[in-house]
């Protein structure tokens, strides 16, 4: 699990910041993020499981740093490998997507950009979205 720095008081609560991901096992254990613009993944396999959800900032492409979390496309990978590295299959994945508002009227819609990359990472990859809650005025606590 990676963002276990980021536990609450209480130590089941994992709150998910921007650029980072977590991926946790166990009926227990709750991810929490706060997203605006940004876009958080939140992926299971029921079988295995284990779950995880990201929270990333920009969309990414070829330019972006390959060491950086705030771009979607390292982002998405590493909670891939994350879930994949404690058991999860890759063909039972299940996706909800939420985030990409559009918070801040009269600025560039950063977050229609993110909520599109996502849609098409999942279709790229082969992924199943399950559920998703994209763009809109405002944000989400999940």
């Amino acid at each position: 699990m990676r963002a276990a720095a980021h536990a609450g008081k209480d130590s089941n609560v994992i709150h998910v910041i921007q650029g980072d991901y977590a991926v946790a096992q166990g009926e227990d254990r709750i991810l929490t993020t706060i997203l605006g613009s940004c876009v958080a993944a939140c992926m299971h396999d029921p079988v295995a499981r284990v779950g995880g959800m990201n929270h990333f900032l920009l969309p990414g492409g070829p330019e972006a740093p390959s060491d950086s979390m705030k771009y979607g496309v390292n982002s998405m990978e590493l909670l891939i490998n994350g879930l994949l590295s404690v058991g999860a299959l890759r063909s039972r994945l299940e996706v909800k997507l939420f985030g990409g508002a559009h918070v801040v009227q009269n600025l560039s819609d950063i977050g229609e950009k993110n909520a599109a990359f996502a849609i098409e990472f999942l279709r790229a990859e082969g992924l199943r979205c399950v559920g998703q809650s994209l763009g809109g005025p405002q944000a989400r606590r999940l």
